[in-house]
């Protein structure tokens, strides 16, 4: 897939999760999660109505996020400069709002050895005004951003009743959420193989997943 199509599916996605920003849409495209959230630090400053909601979407989904995931998807799709900041900039936010903080060290610290903070990378085209102190944290410019009112740029409703996430939310562990809505999605035509190449985990925790809920079915 070219990244004009990744941009395509990454906003498509965006709306499904409840995003007030850009064009209503009915169609519906599946996104492993956590792919999504690596992908944002590429997409989401197309401009500051789609930054915001971004960070706000993390910060209420973050209790559900695998870092591990994060930081696997990381090593396999970015390559600039300004992706690892702004993918750090989402994990610190994040941290912030868990109660198990310490298991996102790992991703931070890998994250800010790539970044290069000491070297400013401009966010948006504008010029900043008030400047946004958290972001000086990786080496990034841009205004001041509006963190303090969800609801205006993000659907928390919406959000909820995603099928991953409200799994998720509920207890369900990540492999059994993603290999559930995967085939939700595309059928049972594809491999586990092929699957877990997918959803970023390993054969043998999709192929335990996959014998448990055909146990429990």
């Amino acid at each position: 897939m070219n990244s004009s199509e990744y941009l395509k599916d990454w906003n498509l996605f965006f709306k499904i999760l409840g995003s007030r920003v850009g064009p209503r849409t009915n169609k519906k495209i599946w996104m492993d999660l956590e792919f999504f959230i690596v992908l944002g630090s590429r997409y989401a400053n197309q401009d500051p109505r789609t930054f915001t909601g971004f960070i706000n979407l993390c910060s209420k989904i973050g209790t559900i996020l695998s870092p591990f995931k994060l930081k696997k998807i990381a090593n396999e799709l970015l390559e600039k400069e300004e992706e690892y900041k702004i993918l750090g900039f989402i994990v610190s936010t994040i941290q912030r709002n868990v109660r198990n903080k310490s298991q996102w060290n790992s991703i931070i610290k890998e994250l800010k050895d790539k970044a290069n903070i000491m070297h400013e990378y401009k966010l948006f085209s504008s010029a900043a005004f008030k400047k946004e102190p958290t972001l000086g944290q990786w080496g990034i410019i841009s205004s001041k951003l509006e963190l303090d009112d969800p609801e205006k740029y993000l659907n928390l409703e919406k959000l909820f009743k995603v099928p991953i996430i409200r799994n998720r939310f509920m207890g369900l562990k990540a492999v059994y959420s993603d290999l559930l809505s995967f085939k939700e999605y595309y059928g049972e035509n594809e491999s586990l193989n092929s699957i877990s190449k997918r959803i970023y985990h390993d054969y043998n925790s999709v192929y335990q997943a996959n014998e448990n809920i055909l146990t429990a079915s």
